[in-house]
């Protein structure tokens, strides 16, 4: 005799399982108008960009202990109560030390002034005013390096990063719109495998314009490859030629 039970019960199941989710589509019936209103309410009154400003732009680029952090913690208390939250508080916890940016700013001054993009390191001490030395690259990679270079780095600004191939490139500068932005243009010759010619092209490009050179159009500038500082923006100009001749 063959018994064929575990099929029999393989339907049930099967059976008990689509009689719920028949029931369940029942049960859960689509609100066509709150999903619109939700809807609407995202597209037309979105606060989300405003969030991110005051968190982002506002308060900006904060580490544990810093004032920026405590000051967008106080935000998000406030409007999260006016948002009808309750027991809305923050919890603290032991920290060290916090640290925040006050302003940072660095020229090169020989042999030409130039200015330098950087940031600096979080928790790094302050220099407490102005400081100007002259600048060495060391290239320490092991304990008897420090040993070539002791008493050679006293009162020196020491970089310390490998040397890098950096682009640069020069054009004129054709539109002065955009603030500390300036679109420049320049000519090229590009190798034409088929035809065993150059062929000469025209490229704009944004660059990074700093105040302290006075960019107008029509300036020959000299742009230096730098970190991105926006999706189009990767050059720095580093130097005025003047008017283009």
């Amino acid at each position: 005799m063959k018994l064929r039970t575990p099929a029999l019960i393989v339907a049930v199941v099967t059976g008990a399982v689509a009689a719920g989710q028949a029931q369940q589509q029942v049960a859960e019936k689509l609100d066509a108008a709150m999903i619109s209103a939700i809807r609407d309410e995202g597209l037309a009154r979105s606060q989300a960009m405003e969030h991110v400003i005051w968190l982002a732009d506002v308060y900006g680029p904060r580490v544990t202990g810093s004032p920026g952090l405590r000051q967008a913690g106080d935000w998000a208390v406030r409007k999260l109560g006016e948002w009808g939250l309750s027991n809305v508080h923050k919890e603290s916890w032991p920290f060290g030390k916090g640290w925040s940016l006050v302003r940072f700013n660095a020229h090169m001054v020989e042999p030409q002034v130039q200015p330098l993009i950087g940031y600096p390191k979080s928790w790094t001490p302050g220099t407490s005013g102005v400081v100007m030395a002259d600048v060495v690259r060391a290239d320490i990679s092991s304990d008897a390096d420090f040993e070539r270079y002791r008493g050679k780095l006293a009162q020196k600004i020491v970089l310390t990063q490998p040397a890098r191939e950096v682009r640069m490139l020069e054009g004129i500068v054709v539109s002065t719109r955009m603030q500390n932005t300036v679109v420049v243009e320049r000519q090229y010759l590009r190798f034409i495998q088929k035809y065993e010619r150059y062929e000469k092209r025209t490229h704009r490009m944004n660059v990074h314009a700093p105040p302290c050179l006075g960019l107008q159009v029509g300036h020959r500038i000299v742009a230096m490859e730098c970190r991105p500082l926006g999706k189009t923006v990767h050059f720095v100009a580093i130097h005025n030629q003047g008017v283009a001749g």
